[in-house]
């Protein structure tokens, strides 16, 4: 972590005196967005230029923490409700966000070239090829990263469905008559009506990652993995699943126990 506080600024900038007004502005404008991108990068602690003000944060680190959890009668209801939708995509990429924990951004930038339906992957154990989990690397995410969704089940054979009938696009998203370099609009109208519809007015789509992600810790995911497969940059961001990590934890300790208890008596 380098020091440059406001001192150091101001004493750079007095070296740029008889400039013009608007060179000096147009000069700090531009300093104060590479010290906005060394303090993302953590060389920084704050821009100097911004004074006290706390540093910005990444939009990925500014997720909103909610505890909105979908419910398994509550999916069941939503499904119900985004399949009558006449913009067949509802449906999909509402399975697609539940299967994958994928932001929506993610999803509406998801391109063909990058989607792999049927990959081949090594076994770790059995050093043998077989079939792997379809999946799609997306890039320009929250974070700035690239990372991979996967689409276990139901939500890969719907993506097969989609590129049976795919439309002159470059996005697997796109509806017909999408300019094919334009990255298609999430059908946010669409989703509120039916989400209204299913009487979830209080859910939103991004719940659906937090529910994704609740469900993997329950499947014996650790935060480490999370962190991971969610594309969370840092740990922070996945520190409002530890309690639940712990509780699942101690209830896969008190499972262990009872079954070893059960096997005492019985044998």
């Amino acid at each position: 972590m380098y020091d440059l506080g406001p001192g150091h600024i101001r004493e750079h900038l007095r070296t740029l005196e008889g400039r013009k007004v608007a060179t000096l502005n147009r000069y700090r404008a531009a300093l104060s967005a590479v010290l906005s991108f060394v303090v993302e990068e953590e060389w920084l602690s704050g821009n100097p230029l911004h004074g006290r003000r706390r540093r910005h944060r990444p939009l990925a680190e500014r997720e909103e923490e909610r505890d909105r959890e979908v419910t398994s009668d509550e999916w069941d209801r939503l499904r119900v409700a985004c399949r009558q939708c006449e913009d067949s995509r509802l449906f999909t990429l509402a399975v697609c966000a539940h299967a994958s924990g994928a932001r929506q951004s993610e999803l509406m930038g998801m391109e063909w070239r990058r989607l792999e339906l049927k990959p081949i992957v090594l076994d770790p154990i059995t050093r043998e090829r077989r079939r792997g989990v379809p999946r799609c690397e997306v890039v320009d995410t929250k974070n700035g990263t690239s990372r991979v969704l996967y689409f276990p089940g139901e939500a890969g054979d719907l993506l097969a469905t989609i590129q049976a009938s795919a439309v002159f696009s470059r996005f697997v998203f796109a509806r017909p008559g999408d300019p094919p370099d334009q990255e298609p609009k999430f059908p946010d109208h669409a989703w509120r009506y039916w989400r209204d519809r299913a009487g979830l007015p209080d859910i939103r789509f991004h719940d659906l990652r937090h529910t994704w992600a609740c469900e993997m810790l329950d499947s014996g995911a650790t935060l480490a993995q999370l962190m991971i497969l969610g594309g969370w940059k840092t740990a922070s961001m996945v520190r409002r699943y530890a309690a639940r990590a712990q509780r699942h934890g101690s209830d896969a300790v008190e499972a262990r126990h009872a079954r070893m208890c059960q096997s005492e008596l019985t044998g």
